[in-house]
């Protein structure tokens, strides 16, 4: 049996179908599948092995809670108009040298330091949890909260909060979660693991966050700082452009206690501050908002010492635009 041998033209055309096979199947196989992330940003943070929180709203309170009576020791009636501004922490969002140190040595600080903050001992945490418990109940009119037992060693994605507060359609939902969320901080901060430890603060100052400015409830806000922030900061990394960092925690802390007109508590906390922050270029930025809180309480004497410790030249005309002011007064 005789075969033909396909000419110039028939190999040429053949030649030109198999390129084209090749690349299709080339485009088949590398293409990205389904890849959306050039348009859907991704979460800020990725934790492996998080625990995700079962989305359920308050429809889970049972309905024949609604009318009963609630403790009346619940504080009532403390939400606040405004709030200080949320830090943006997150390593995008600060300027590249604002941890840097100064070029030159600074001056040693001279104003007296502010009130130290003190952590609550065991016993007052526990009393300040019963009444974030009792506060809770009395926004939510029911008796049971709303509680989530987590695996024991497994840490939480505090960002998943934000998506499920973004769900949110009214304040009761707010609280509702909040309650829920703080179930969860409460048994991750009981843990001895460091790292479990150190979710359950971070996911704390995302539920902060929210009573903050979400809510305005500046004193929940303040309860929270006081429970669940200021006295588990050894627990929060050591790293101070982290978003779980011992230097977030305070700022945090401060925005709960600012929130909730509570200013020594926000001294306090801006004097950690500035222990964590000395001979960085940052340290001067604080302690204009040091010097505004003092006057605003009418220590105008201690507000010209801390504002007389301020040298970074960005921030001098607001020093000296806030000494004028101090000194009109007088």
């Amino acid at each position: 049996m005789s075969s033909r041998q396909p000419n110039g033209k028939g190999r040429g055309l053949l030649a030109a179908v198999l390129a084209a096979l090749a690349v299709a199947v080339a485009i088949k196989f590398l293409a990205p599948k389904n890849d959306t992330s050039a348009i859907v940003p991704t979460a800020p943070v990725t934790v492996s092995n998080a625990t995700r929180l079962p989305v359920v709203l308050p429809t889970t309170v049972a309905a024949d809670d609604a009318q009963k009576e609630v403790p009346q020791s619940a504080t009532a009636g403390h939400e606040v108009a405004s709030a200080p501004a949320e830090p943006k922490i997150d390593r995008r969002n600060v300027p590249v040298d604002y941890f840097k140190r100064s070029a030159g040595p600074l001056p040693e600080p001279t104003a007296p330091p502010v009130t130290p903050l003190v952590p609550l001992t065991p016993e007052q945490i526990a009393e300040a949890e019963r009444q974030i418990e009792d506060y809770l109940r009395q926004k939510l009119k029911t008796r049971r909260l709303p509680e989530v037992a987590i695996p024991l060693g497994q840490v939480a994605n505090a960002w998943n909060a934000d998506d499920e507060f973004g769900r949110a359609k009214n304040r009761r939902e707010r609280y509702f979660l909040i309650a829920r969320h703080l179930s969860v901080v409460t048994q991750l901060l009981a843990q001895d693991e460091i790292e479990v430890r150190r979710s359950g603060l971070k996911l704390a100052s995302r539920v902060l966050s929210k009573a903050a400015f979400d809510l305005k409830d500046g004193k929940l806000a303040a309860a929270i700082a006081d429970a669940f922030i200021v006295p588990h900061l050894d627990a929060a990394h050591p790293m101070i452009d982290q978003y779980d960092s011992r230097y977030h925690m305070l700022r945090m802390a401060v925005v709960g206690y600012g929130a909730g007109d509570q200013p020594e508590k926000m001294e306090g906390a801006i004097g950690e501050i500035l222990k964590l922050l000395a001979g960085r270029n940052a340290a001067d930025a604080w302690r204009l908002t040091l010097a505004k809180s003092l006057r605003k309480q009418g220590k105008e004497t201690q507000a010209i010492a801390v504002l007389a410790d301020i040298h970074d030249p960005s921030i001098v005309p607001a020093k000296e635009q806030l000494l004028a002011s101090i000194q009109d007064t007088d």
